[in-house]
């Protein structure tokens, strides 16, 4: 099980803006991905090297949800993809098997043996947030994955109530888990979750929850 630690997050404006990180930021290339109809790109990682890259669909043919992988011939260079063929993409078997829940990002850890995805209902309630662990085989291999965890009730009032971030209370705080990050050695997970669409509170938290066993 999860523990989550309370905690505030502050964003600094950096002055002067010639400093700032906006300023340092240009734009480097854009490329298109084919989608199946209806299928929507949700979360984006790379290897450690930067020679494959994997993307999370939210929906696919139906009911089932993929992980597709690609070869990038210069590290990084999303350009110069190339898909990996359909044997080589996971199908994210275990998972909520509902036309109303959808896959969103997507996090490997750190030895490239296990990655994580998210799912959650596009219209929220406590508790039908997912995190789902896939072993594989080899590193980065997602042909070769298996499904290993699932964990659900991460929003639930006996968490976040009390907590920096807010309590879990009415339709202003439906939170719905969007992204997710692992620290290097598996010990922490962290959520981000906007709130609901209507909301004029707060708009998104960010939880961070210990792991007693790493991933």
């Amino acid at each position: 099980m999860f523990s989550i630690k309370k905690f505030i997050i502050i964003f600094f404006l950096l002055i002067p803006i010639s400093n700032s990180f906006g300023a340092m930021v240009t734009h480097n290339q854009t490329e298109t991905f084919d989608q199946t109809s209806g299928s929507l790109v949700a979360g984006i990682e790379f290897n450690n090297d930067g020679t494959k890259m994997f993307t999370s669909y939210g929906q696919m043919n139906g009911l089932a949800f993929y992980i597709e992988e690609y070869n990038l011939s210069t590290p990084y260079d999303i350009s110069t993809r190339v898909h990996a063929g359909n044997s080589e993409r996971c199908e994210l078997t275990g998972t909520e098997a509902d036309n109303n829940y959808t896959i969103y990002d997507l996090e490997f850890s750190s030895d490239g043996m296990k990655f994580f995805t998210l799912q959650r209902l596009n219209s929220n309630d406590a508790g039908s947030d997912r995190v789902y662990g896939f072993d594989l085989t080899s590193p980065y291999d997602v042909s070769t994955c298996a499904l290993a965890s699932r964990e659900i009730d991460l929003d639930t009032t006996a968490l976040t109530n009390g907590s920096q971030a807010g309590d879990f209370s009415g339709e202003k705080r439906k939170h719905k888990v969007q992204g997710i990050e692992i620290n290097d050695d598996g010990t922490k997970l962290f959520l981000n979750f906007m709130d609901n669409a209507n909301s004029d509170d707060v708009g998104a938290r960010l939880y961070e929850y210990n792991l007693s066993t790493p991933y």
